[in-house]
């Protein structure tokens, strides 16, 4: 498992825990899972249809990025709607595949947050070792912001720094994941807690181990840790 929490600004600036990120990858076989919960800010949609969308970030978006060791990366994106966007790159900025489809879903966890999953195919992985780097993007015009697991220098955001990212290991083939194990590794990374404390936290909430993203609003509610209009039930997002 690998978990990134997006706690910052993509230039280091510390975000309060109801504005932070998770994301995890896990095994799913032929491919690698992706598991997003993050912060809803109901941006307007892309006007495209759910399913693989050019230009995705320019509209609220997670991205994982995932760098091998041949200059060749991966750009993952999804957004709270269903819309997605995988780019193969050689070199940086180096396009040399895009709109691939993925299977995704996304549902909201209440009125304030959303999850969602990727499966991103084994096959489109660049040779390792890999190094990785998860962002988030939302707002608009003035408002605009774009945050880092990593973060990274320079006089404007720029994601595209594979020689910045972290080392990483993939989840190996057949390596289970528990649902509570997810859900410690995710507040141990949010919040800083220890495993010991996350794991007290979650026995406080609600099990829903088939809705991770609704579990882990539930554990940052009992925390009192709530965004405006927090919603412990899940709704589809339309």
């Amino acid at each position: 498992m690998i978990t990134h929490a997006i706690r910052t600004t993509w230039d280091g600036t510390p975000l309060p825990p109801t504005e932070r990120a998770i994301l995890q990858v896990i095994d799913a076989g032929d491919a690698l899972r992706l598991l997003v919960f993050a912060p809803f800010h109901d941006d307007p949609a892309p006007t495209a249809p759910p399913g693989p969308t050019p230009g995705l970030w320019e509209f609220e978006v997670v991205e994982w990025f995932l760098a091998g060791s041949d200059g060749r990366y991966l750009e993952v994106e999804l957004g709270p709607r269903g819309h997605q966007l995988v780019l193969r790159l050689n070199g940086v900025r180096t396009v040399v595949e895009q709109a691939l489809p993925m299977s995704t879903t996304t549902r909201r966890c209440g009125r304030s947050w959303w999850s969602g999953t990727a499966d991103i195919p084994r096959a489109w992985v660049p040779p390792g070792p890999h190094a990785a780097n998860a962002y988030r993007i939302h707002g608009q015009g003035p408002a605009r912001r774009y945050d880092a697991s990593t973060p990274l220098p320079g006089p404007k955001p720029d994601y595209h720094q594979p020689a910045r990212f972290d080392a990483v290991t993939l989840p190996a083939v057949r390596e289970s994941t528990d649902p509570r194990a997810l859900l410690v590794a995710r507040l141990v990374a949010m919040l800083d807690l220890t495993p010991e404390q996350a794991a007290r936290a979650v026995e406080i909430a609600r099990p829903a181990p088939d809705d991770l993203g609704s579990w882990t609003v539930s554990v940052l509610q009992a925390l009192g840790i709530r965004r405006e209009d927090d919603r412990a039930n899940p709704d589809p997002i339309g």
